[in-house]
């Protein structure tokens, strides 16, 4: 009986270590996914973004780009880099609060595939990467690390971002 509880008490705990440890699937759905799932999807994606300060100089260059953008990014939620940046990413965005800016996340399995429909033409090797989109062309992309900072190179990629 000892054993019996003992077990009971200790594999929810071991799942949860799991869980946040291995990265030898997905975790979240494949494809587009919203932030709050994100978020709420895995724990660590949560805690980075609550622990993310975004420096304020980038964040109101993003928020001050009146041209309408679109911003890809495509991360693997199994990914060390997409547990990083996609949270400092999101939480810049909220800072920002510019609706000219639209945002799609995708989801990826480990070798970058799939889903195959969303990802055909955009030439991802890497995760995470973030494509910027104005008036349907790409005019610049973060791919897996910024060189700076998340925010200080979305600021850098937006046309007319810093004026």
């Amino acid at each position: 009986m000892r054993l019996f509880v003992l077990l009971f008490l200790i594999l929810p705990i071991m799942a949860m270590a799991y869980e946040e440890k291995s990265d030898d699937h997905n975790f979240l759905q494949l494809g587009i996914i919203s932030r709050k799932d994100i978020l709420e999807g895995r724990k660590i994606y949560n805690q980075n973004y609550v622990d993310y300060v975004p420096k304020s100089d980038p964040v109101q260059a993003i928020h001050n780009c009146a041209q309408p953008v679109e911003i890809k990014v495509i991360f693997g939620d199994w990914c060390k880099d997409s547990k990083k940046h996609v949270p400092a990413f999101i939480k810049t965005m909220e800072f920002a609060d510019n609706k000219a800016i639209q945002i799609v996340y995708i989801n990826v399995d480990r070798e970058k595939k799939e889903p195959a429909d969303l990802l055909q033409g955009l030439d991802v090797h890497s995760v995470p990467t973030f494509i910027v989109y104005s008036e349907g062309k790409e005019i610049g992309r973060i791919v897996e690390n910024p060189k700076v900072s998340v925010e200080q190179d979305i600021a850098d990629l937006l046309p007319n971002a810093h004026k």
